[in-house]
């Protein structure tokens, strides 16, 4: 089966999980905004919570993508 004739066969499926795909990174989005903005502007504020804050971030960050799907 080549591709063209996949794709024809099942359009409607791909439609789908296309949109449930963009359903799902748009409340990624969004719950990463809700976060990050207020805790930048706690941060922004309240120096010292910024120096906390920086570090927890920093040590998250050099946690590999891959460990961090176990951690979850």
């Amino acid at each position: 089966m080549n591709l063209f004739a996949y794709l024809a066969a099942n359009w409607p499926r791909i439609l789908d999980l296309t949109l449930h795909h963009i359903e799902l990174s748009l409340y990624a989005v969004a719950f990463a905004l809700a976060i990050g903005v207020p805790l930048g502007i706690l941060c922004y504020v309240v120096r010292p919570i910024a120096a906390v804050v920086l570090k927890a971030v920093s040590i998250i960050y050099t946690v590999p993508t891959l460990a961090m799907f176990g951690l979850m």
